[in-house]
This record gives structure tokens, C-alpha cells and sequence, in this order.
């Protein structure tokens, strides 16, 4: 079970909901069985940027090329040091992740690292610049990732997660439409990693906006921290 599928599973527990199943079709739609009647999907609500006619969520990037930096990292070693070295990454798309990109990025912090004197920044392509800058301590690494920025992310909470929200609904009404008839009600359960913790004021906002059409039946934001707080979104409901 992944991280958002036990988010979920925690928030039906926390409503004393008990009689529910986990995946009991197997590896179809839905994920969940409430009260034998109710199906229901788990989904991250993320943003998505729109690329080669597709929307894509932001973190495929950022999973495929966070992680192969930091282990680029772990072989640039030095002895002796008095500072580590923090390296900042910001990026856009479109970014391609290979080796050719891992191997210019490498020579580059080589060869900038050793003309560090407080801070540097350099850009790789068009869309990747990176930073050095030294720690004021001496940690147990010589250099590691202090922190990242994905220049594609970012804008007015409420309008992110409407504009999210139609891309995630139309998506998820697509991969269930076969199974539909096979339960009674439907419920898309959505993990904000958009606005994380929503207040009165957001709420408000985001229903006042144009009301989504759906055949979806409740529609619940549920925040990832561990509180377990959720807000339903009023939609109009279409039995398509």
C-alpha cells in the first residue's frame, strides 16, 4: 500500500468507517470497498504542466533527477575539509536526464568548486542552474544537495488545485468508467500535496469557483500531515 492509499486509509478509520476492503478486485479500480456499495479511488491531487500534449505531474522530473544527483555527489570526496559545500538546483522543463547531463553536470561542480570562494552559480542548460555555497560547519559530507526549486511549480494555491482538480477528475472518470456499473456510489479520495492544509478562506474560494461535473458521487481533499483533516468540494453531479 502506498503513502497516499494509507492517508486515505487512515482518514476512513478517523470517520469510523470499518467496513471497507483494500483493492478487493485486485489490481483495478477501485481501491477501496466501503460498505460493499461504494467504491472508491485514491489519488495524489499534484500539478501537472502540459507537456507534448499531455499533462505530466511536476515530481516525475523531480524523482528521476533529484536522486542521481545526490548519488553523483557521494563520489566528489575531499579528505581534508574545514566546510561542506551545499549545491542548489533549480530547474524547468523541458529536461532531459541522462548520462551526458549527469556527466556535464559533474564536471561542472568539479571545476566551479574549486573557484569557490563564498558562493557560485552557474547554469548547466537553459534549464538547470546550479549554486555552491559553503556551510559555515564541517558536516560528515563534503558536499550535498541543500535544496532544489522547480521554477514549473508554484502559483495561487486555490487556482492550482481547481486547475488540478478537472486534469485529476477527467483522469480518474476514465480509468473507472468500465468498472462504473459494478458498484452503487463513488468516491475520489485526494490527497492535497497542492495546498497541504486548506483554511475556511480556501474553501470558500474553491467552491465559489465554477462547480466541477462529475460522476464522482463525494469528492474529499484530505491533507497529508497527520491530522487527518479533510474538506468535501461541492460538485455537480453527471451520471454519464
Amino acid at each position: 500500500m502506498k503513502f497516499d492509499e494509507k492517508k486515505a486509509m487512515r482518514w476512513l478509520e478517523s470517520q469510523g468507517n470499518l467496513d471497507f476492503q483494500f483493492e478487493p478486485d485486485g489490481n483495478i479500480p477501485p481501491d477501496f470497498v466501503l460498505n460493499k456499495n461504494i467504491g472508491i479511488e485514491v489519488r495524489r491531487l499534484n500539478q501537472h504542466v502540459h507537456l507534448n500534449d499531455k499533462n505530466v505531474p511536476l515530481e516525475i522530473l523531480e524523482f528521476n533527477l533529484i536522486p542521481k544527483i545526490e548519488k553523483l555527489l557521494k563520489q566528489i570526496k575531499k579528505e581534508e575539509f574545514s566546510n561542506s559545500i551545499f549545491l542548489s538546483i533549480r530547474y524547468e522543463r523541458p529536461l532531459r536526464v541522462d548520462k551526458k547531463l549527469l556527466t556535464l553536470i559533474k564536471t561542472q561542480i568539479l571545476l566551479n568548486i574549486e573557484l569557490l570562494e563564498k558562493d557560485l552559480t552557474f547554469n548547466i542548460n537553459d534549464h538547470l542552474e546550479l549554486r555552491l555555497f559553503k556551510s559555515d560547519k564541517k558536516l560528515k559530507d563534503y558536499i550535498q544537495v541543500g535544496s532544489m526549486s522547480d521554477r514549473d511549480s508554484g502559483g495561487f494555491v486555490v487556482r492550482e488545485i481547481y486547475k488540478n482538480l478537472i486534469i485529476i477528475i477527467k483522469e480518474k472518470e476514465e480509468k473507472i468508467l468500465k468498472y462504473k456499473n459494478r458498484y452503487e456510489f463513488w468516491w475520489l479520495l485526494l490527497i492535497d500535496h497542492i495546498g497541504y492544509e486548506l483554511s475556511d478562506l480556501d474553501i470558500q474560494q474553491l467552491n465559489d469557483l465554477p462547480l466541477i461535473t462529475t460522476f464522482f458521487d463525494r469528492i474529499v481533499l484530505i491533507s497529508p500531515n497527520n491530522n487527518n483533516k479533510s474538506w468535501d468540494l461541492i460538485i455537480k453531479k453527471s451520471y454519464a
